[in-house]
C-alpha cells in the first residue's frame, strides 16, 4: 500500500465528487457541521448504489461525549445492522466508559453488529486517556484502522505522537490521521507523521439558495443556510499530491 485517502462526505453528490477525484473510500455521515452522526439508511442505500468505492459509515447517534447508555448502543447496532442490509462496506465508531478508557460491552455489541464488516474507532480515540495503551486494545480486538489527530486539536499539532502511534501499530492496524488534514498542509503531515491513511472533508461552502430569510431565526451551525459540499477541486489535489509524495518517496 503506498497510501489511502478517505473522504468524509455528507451525500451520494459528495461521494461521485470523491470517486471522480481519485479517493479510495469514503466515510458517509451527516450533519458535519457538528462532527457528523449517523446519515439515514435512505442515504446509506443511495451512496452505496452511485459509487463503486467502499463506503464506511459513521455510527454516531447524536453530538456530544463518547460515553454511550445500553439504550443508546442498541440503537447504533440497529443502525449497523439496517446499513449492512443496504450495502454498507465497513462501520465508523468508537464508545468510552466515563473514565475514557475502551468501553468493552460497548464496542463488543457494536462489533458483533459489525458481523465481520471493517471497523475504524474514530476520533473518541483522541479524548481517552491512555491513547497508546488503547491502540494495543484496538489491534487486539480487530478494528481495522483507527481515525486520530494524534491527541491533538489537528494533526500538525499531533504530528509526534502520530509518529508514534505508527511506529507503534507496525502493519497491526491502520493509523488514518484525520482532523485539519487540507491539501495545503498534507505533504508536511506525510513527511513528518509517516501515516499513509489520510482522512479528510475536502469541502466548500455552497450559500443558501433562498431569496427570503429571516436572519434573526437560528436553524443550527450554519445559521447563514449555507452547505458544506465536498470540493472535487481539493480531493483531487490531495491525491495529486499524495502520488507524488509517495513516489518520490
Amino acid at each position: 500500500m503506498k497510501y489511502e485517502l478517505e473522504i468524509c462526505v455528507p451525500s451520494a453528490e459528495g461521494a461521485m465528487i470523491a470517486q471522480q477525484g481519485g479517493a479510495c473510500r469514503v466515510e458517509l455521515c451527516a450533519a458535519l457541521a457538528i462532527g457528523g452522526i449517523t446519515p439515514s439508511i435512505a442515504c446509506i442505500e443511495r451512496v452505496c448504489s452511485s459509487v463503486e468505492l467502499d463506503v464506511y459509515v459513521l455510527i454516531r447517534l447524536r453530538e456530544g461525549h463518547f460515553v454511550y447508555t445500553p439504550s443508546e448502543v442498541e440503537e447504533m447496532c440497529r443502525d449497523i445492522r439496517a446499513a449492512r442490509r443496504v450495502g454498507a462496506d465497513g462501520f465508523v465508531f468508537g464508545a468510552l466508559t466515563p473514565q475514557g478508557s475502551y468501553d468493552y460491552d460497548a464496542n463488543s455489541r457494536l462489533l458483533e453488529a459489525a458481523d465481520g464488516l471493517p471497523c475504524t474507532f474514530h476520533r473518541a480515540f483522541d479524548v481517552a486517556q491512555h491513547p497508546k495503551e488503547l491502540l494495543e486494545t484496538l489491534i487486539e480486538k480487530g478494528f481495522r484502522r483507527v481515525l486520530t489527530s494524534g491527541c491533538a486539536p489537528t494533526v500538525l499539532q499531533g504530528a509526534s505522537l502520530l509518529k508514534e502511534l505508527t511506529e507503534q501499530a507496525g502493519q497491526r492496524i491502520g493509523i488514518q490521521c484525520g482532523g485539519g488534514v487540507t491539501p495545503n498542509n498534507i505533504e508536511e503531515i506525510a513527511n513528518r507523521t509517516g501515516v499513509r491513511m489520510f482522512h479528510g472533508s475536502f469541502r466548500s461552502t455552497t450559500p443558501s439558495p433562498l431569496l427570503f430569510d429571516r436572519p434573526d431565526i437560528d436553524m443550527g451551525a450554519n445559521a447563514d443556510g449555507s452547505l458544506y459540499v465536498t470540493s472535487l477541486e481539493k480531493v483531487a489535489k490531495a491525491r495529486d499530491l499524495l502520488s507524488h509524495f509517495f513516489h518520490e518517496n
